[in-house]
Order: structure tokens, then C-alpha cells, then sequence
């Protein structure tokens, strides 16, 4: 996935928990914490992909997709 696909994922999925936090009344609900740890994985595939630590393949993908 090319950098500014990255980038844009994350801002989606980051929106997407933001706007269920507050349809939901808490960041402490449990869709919350499922799309924050999406998020995680998300942004922790994309460091590893700018500091080389990950070849892309279809593997990592979907490891980053959760």
C-alpha cells in the first residue's frame, strides 16, 4: 500500500473511532477499543514500512487490517 493510501486509511479508521466514541457516549466502549486497537496495528504496520522493518506482501496486509 502506497504511503498516502496509509495515511489515509489511518485518518478514516481514526475518524471512524472518533465519531463511535461519541455516538456511544465513552471511549470506553467496546467499539471504541476494537477500532483504537485497529488503529494501533494500523500505525504500527506503517512505521515498520517507513523504517523498511516490513517487506509488503499480501501477508502484511492483512495482518495490518486486523
Amino acid at each position: 500500500m502506497k504511503d498516502r493510501m496509509m495515511m489515509e486509511a489511518i485518518e478514516r479508521l481514526r475518524q471512524e473511532m472518533v465519531e463511535t466514541a461519541m455516538d456511544r457516549g465513552s471511549m470506553l466502549h467496546e467499539e471504541v477499543i476494537q477500532l483504537s486497537h485497529q488503529l494501533d496495528r494500523l500505525l504500527v504496520y506503517y512505521q515498520k514500512m517507513k523504517t523498511g522493518a516490513v517487506v509488503a506482501s499480501r501477508q502484511d496486509h492483512s495482518l495490518a487490517a486486523g
